[in-house]
C-alpha cells in the first residue's frame, strides 16, 4: 500500500500543486536568466564634457575618440587627450572618467541610457546614465562596470549560481530534517524580504551578497516540485517536468515582457519579489508530504496530513485499518534502515553501479546546463532587439515541453535522450566548422539547439 492509495493518484490537491510547480518554473527561468537585463553588455564610450554638451554623439566619436583596434566602430575607454585651448591632442589619449550609452540595443527598457540633456553635468548624466542602465553608478548605484570595471559584471550572476550550488548541498538534508513545507515556506518569506533589498541596496558587494543569499531562497521555494512529486501517482510524475518545462519558457517570455513594461531595473526586482506572494494564497492548503512524515516516524501528523489531502480530494472512504496498514509498512521499512546503518551511504562510493549513475549524471546536468544557459542568456542570438530574442526562445521552449508529451506517450526516453544529445553534439560542431559569414545559418543552428536542449532536460 501507498499514501497515494489513499489521497489518490491525482486529483485537486495534486493539481494545486502541480500548479505551484508551473509557478516555480516561471519563477526559476526569471530568477535565472534575469541579469541579460539587469547587467547587460551595452556599448559605451567616454562621456562628452560640459562644454561640449551640445555635441552630437556622432561629432564627438569622430573627433574625440580613437578607433577601435578591431578597426570598425571606436574605443570604448579611451579618448583623446584635451589641451587647455580645447584642441584633441591625437597623439595622446586617456582614459575615461564617466561613460555615456547606447541606448538603441535596450530600448525603451531602463537598462538603456536616455539621450544626455545639454543642462546636466557630467556627474549627473552619469548618475542619470547609469540608473536608466542599471550597471553603473546612479543615486542608488555608483558603480560603472565598464572598462577597468568590466570584470565585476558578472560578479552578480555568479554569486547566484554560486548560491544555487550551495542551496543544493544544504536544503536536502534540511528538507529531510524540517520537513518540505517549512523549508518551502522558508524559501518563499526569505525571497521576498531579500528581494525588496536588493532594490535598495547602494553597494555591488552587498547586492552580490544578496543575490547570492536570494539564489538559497529560490531552490528553497523550489519544493514545491517534491511536495507534488511526493503526492502523485507514478502515472502522473512525468507530467511535472513536462509542466516545468513549458512554465520555464513561459518565465522566459514573461521576464521580457516585465522588463519592456518596467523599465527601471529596481522595480523589476520589486515585481520579482512581489510575484513571490502567489504561493502564500494558497497556503492554507499546501500539507506536508505524508510520504516524509511517515518516513520520519511522525504517523499521527501523517494521519491527519492524509485526512485532509484526501478530503481536498473528495475521498472520504479512509478507514483506520488502511491508515495502520500504512504505518506498518513504513514503521518495517524504518526498521531495516536502522538495521542496515551506513550502508546505503556507503554504497554511494562503494558500488559501481551508483558511482557509474552519479558520475554519469553530474556529467550530463553540467553539459546540458553549460549549453542551456549560454543560449538561454544570449540576448542577441537573431538580429533583432533582446526582447524579441528572448520572447522567440521561450516560445521554442514551450513548443519543446509540449512536444515531450509526444515522447513519454509513444516513444522510449533513453533513446530519445540520447538522440537528441548527438544530434546538438553535431550542430555545435557543425556551427564552429562554419567559416566567418554564415551568421544566418549558425542562427538557425542555435534556435535548433535551444529546441533540442530542453527536450534533453525535460
Amino acid at each position: 500500500m501507498e499514501v497515494t492509495d489513499l489521497i489518490g493518484g491525482s486529483g485537486n490537491y495534486q493539481n494545486m500543486l502541480l500548479l505551484l510547480a508551473m509557478y516555480r518554473g516561471m519563477m526559476l527561468a526569471i530568477n535565472n536568466l534575469c541579469a541579460s537585463f539587469l547587467f547587460p553588455d551595452v556599448d559605451h564610450w567616454c562621456a562628452r564634457p560640459p562644454e561640449y554638451a551640445e555635441w552630437s554623439v556622432e561629432d564627438w566619436k569622430r573627433a574625440a575618440i580613437p578607433r577601435a583596434s578591431s578597426g570598425t566602430g571606436y574605443d570604448s575607454c579611451t579618448h583623446y587627450a584635451i589641451t587647455d585651448y580645447g584642441v584633441f591632442d591625437n597623439s595622446s589619449v586617456v582614459s575615461c572618467s564617466s561613460w555615456e550609452y547606447d541606448r538603441s540595443k535596450f530600448w525603451p527598457s531602463g537598462t538603456e541610457m536616455r539621450n544626455r540633456e545639454p543642462e546636466r553635468s557630467v556627474e549627473d548624466t552619469s548618475k542619470f546614465v547609469a540608473d536608466m542602465l542599471g550597471v553603473g553608478g546612479t543615486t542608488v548605484f555608483r558603480w560603472n562596470l565598464v572598462c577597468g570595471s568590466a570584470w565585476m559584471n558578472a560578479l552578480p550572476q555568479s554569486s547566484y549560481m554560486a548560491g544555487l550550488t550551495a542551496a543544493f548541498a544544504v536544503l536536502g538534508p534540511l528538507s529531510d530534517m524540517y520537513g518540505r513545507r517549512p523549508v518551502m515556506l522558508g524559501g518563499i518569506l526569505s525571497y521576498i524580504i531579500l528581494g525588496y533589498l536588493l532594490a535598495l541596496t547602494s553597494a555591488l558587494w552587498l547586492f552580490c551578497v544578496l543575490r547570492f543569499f536570494i539564489a538559497i531562497a529560490v531552490a528553497a521555494a523550489n519544493n514545491s516540485m517534491t511536495l507534488y512529486v511526493e503526492s502523485v501517482g507514478p502515472n502522473h510524475r512525468a507530467l511535472s517536468m513536462v509542466a516545468y518545462g513549458v512554465f520555464w519558457g513561459v518565465g522566459i517570455m514573461a521576464l521580457a515582457g516585465l522588463v519592456l513594461i518596467l523599465p527601471k531595473w529596481q522595480t523589476q526586482l520589486v515585481i520579482f519579489a512581489t510575484l513571490y506572494f502567489f504561493p502564500l494564497v494558497l497556503w492554507s492548503y499546501i500539507v506536508e508530504s505524508p510520504k516524509w512524515l511517515l518516513t520520519v516516524g511522525k504517523y499521527k501528523e501523517a494521519d491527519e496530513a492524509i485526512r485532509k489531502i484526501a478530503n481536498i480530494n473528495g475521498r472520504k472512504d479512509i478507514t483506520e485499518e488502511d491508515l495502520s496498514r500504512l504505518r506498518n509498512k513504513y514503521k518495517e521499512q524504518h526498521r531495516n534502515r536502522e538495521a542496515k546503518g551506513w550502508a546505503g551511504i556507503k554504497a554511494l562510493f562503494t558500488s559501481r553501479t551508483m558511482i557509474n549513475f552519479t558520475a554519469t549524471n553530474a556529467i550530463f546536468q553540467l553539459c546540458t546546463a553549460l549549453v542551456r544557459y549560454q543560449l538561454a542568456l544570449d540576448t542577441g542570438l537573431l538580429p533583432i532587439n533582446p526582447y524579441y530574442n528572448f520572447l522567440i526562445g521561450g516560445s521554442i521552449e514551450v513548443v519543446s515541453g509540449v512536444a515531450c508529451l509526444f515522447i513519454l506517450w509513444y516513444l522510449p526516453r533513453k533513446c530519445s535522450t540520447i538522440v537528441f544529445m548527438v544530434s546538438t553534439m553535431a550542430s555545435y560542431v557543425l556551427h564552429a566548422c562554419l567559416p566567418k559569414g554564415s551568421s544566418p545559418i549558425q542562427r538557425y543552428l542555435a534556435l535548433l539547439d535551444i529546441f533540442k536542449t530542453a527536450m534533453i532536460l525535460t
